[in-house]
């Protein structure tokens, strides 16, 4: 278990050398100060350059999410998203958040809209806190996408699933990474935080 620990620790300390943050969890607290603290690590050595956050997450609580979404607010330098796996409910939320025109996905990557879900006994004060979060994330995910509200409303309620093309449609996300090979995608991290050659496929 140390060795593993060790190796994690060396693997996060490798990706912040190049200003990547790997969001690889289900988002809670624990997950959300760990990113936090990177961001304000990174931020330290530097408040300009750009900071990347790699996404492969189903999502997760509503208050740890938005208080990730505080610290890209609150952020200096360009918060550059690129999701590589997944990205749902408050995970889609922090994808959507990065700088406009960095926004990326590799080809496979997938996005999830989730409604809010509560037990059928809970109480009017708890109903009404769940009831402003859902639209506060829909007020976030129309700001991020520029989609409409009553749109965004309705595809949370339905869950909507959505591939890196239609993602890229949506305005979730704007451009698809083409990756040719393992060491491209390593250079990409490598080159100061530019973006990859993008697809320009129109689909």
């Amino acid at each position: 278990m140390i060795e593993k620990d060790r190796k994690a620790a060396e693997t996060i300390e490798r990706l912040l050398e190049d200003r990547i943050i790997f969001l690889g969890r289900p988002i809670d607290d624990g997950v959300a100060h760990d990113v936090l603290a990177q961001m304000l690590f990174l931020l330290d050595r530097d408040s300009q350059q750009p900071i990347s956050i790699y996404i492969n997450s189903p999502g997760g609580t509503a208050t740890a999410g938005f208080s990730i979404l505080d610290g890209i607010d609150n952020s200096t330098s360009p918060i550059e998203t690129v999701c590589v796996g997944i990205a749902a409910g408050t995970a889609l939320l922090v994808m959507a958040h990065g700088a406009k025109g960095h926004r990326f996905a590799l080809p496979h990557a997938q996005f999830q809209m989730t409604k809010l879900r509560a037990s059928r006994q809970i109480s009017d004060e708890i109903r009404s806190e769940l009831e402003r979060i859902e639209e506060l994330t829909v007020s976030r995910l129309a700001e991020f996408s520029g989609q409409p509200q009553d749109k965004v409303r309705s595809d949370l309620q339905g869950e909507l699933s959505l591939d890196a093309y239609a993602a890229r449609s949506y305005g979730l996300i704007d451009d698809i990474i083409k990756v040719q090979g393992q060491r491209s995608f390593q250079q990409k991290a490598n080159q100061g935080n530019q973006p990859a050659q993008p697809d320009q496929k129109h689909h």
